[in-house]
């Protein structure tokens, strides 16, 4: 991805992988290019919800959180995730908890990405990014198959205790559990785009049954297969419902 600030007006690279976090600031400007066609979720706050939370920081503002390209936050990832999915079920209760997932973003904000530490967030220890990109290209092609540590370090040319801890460094998450998070997005995925059964779904994703998939789905996300899968469909035909209309 080619971005620019316009303070500067020099053009930069990175590579974003799936999962990356931008951050900029309101008043800022920013430009960004990509190539091909990528799916992104843009959130934005209403100031009176950032000056509400900045106060229990010391009185902070949206100009004291810095720009950040392509950033790997776990935390950020997950809150986002659980945000869209309230917001897709439409439901008044669902508005209510997506305030709250709201006010935790902004919690990590001002806690993270302060001003005084804006670029791309520094990585100590971490993979570099040509072997990170390896490990997680061997992740997404081998899903349904059962992949250890010592798989995934080997990939990356490193001994499987180096790499457990760069890799956390980068990402935000131990390698195994990263993993696991990958195959639940995969499913997540197939829930909302496909018919496929549940079981199915599972198998392909190297879950040993529907239960598994099931218990794990429902740990991560907060509520099971069947469930998201209904609400997902239900939101989608009321915003086909809403578009008919307008």
């Amino acid at each position: 991805m080619e971005w620019r600030e316009p303070s500067t007006g020099r053009i930069q690279q990175a590579m974003i992988r799936p999962g990356s976090v931008h951050v900029n600031p309101g008043d800022h400007p920013f430009y960004q290019r990509w190539e091909g066609h990528q799916r992104i979720m843009a959130i934005a706050f209403d100031r009176g919800l950032v000056e509400q939370v900045g106060a229990s920081f010391g009185g902070k503002t949206d100009a004291d959180i810095g720009t950040y390209i392509g950033a790997r936050d776990a935390e950020v990832e997950a809150i986002a995730a659980r945000l869209r999915r309230e917001l897709v079920t439409g439901e008044s209760a669902g508005r209510v908890l997506a305030e709250s997932f709201a006010k935790a973003l902004l919690v990590r904000l001002f806690r993270i990405y302060t001003h005084d530490r804006s670029g791309t967030l520094p990585v100590k220890g971490g993979l570099e990014a040509a072997k990170l990109a390896r490990v997680l290209d061997y992740i997404d092609a081998h899903l349904s198959e059962k992949i250890t540590l010592d798989r995934l370090a080997a990939v990356a040319g490193l001994s499987s205790h180096h790499f457990s801890g760069a890799f956390k460094a980068m990402t935000g998450l131990p390698p195994i559990k990263f993993v696991n998070r990958r195959r639940l997005e995969r499913a997540r995925d197939a829930l909302a785009t496909t018919d496929r059964t549940i079981s199915d779904i599972a198998h392909g994703l190297g879950f040993p049954s529907h239960s598994h998939l099931s218990t794990y789905f429902k740990r991560d996300m907060g509520t099971p297969p069947s469930q998201f899968r209904s609400d997902w469909r239900h939101g989608s035909e009321l915003r086909t419902h809403s578009a008919s209309r307008s």
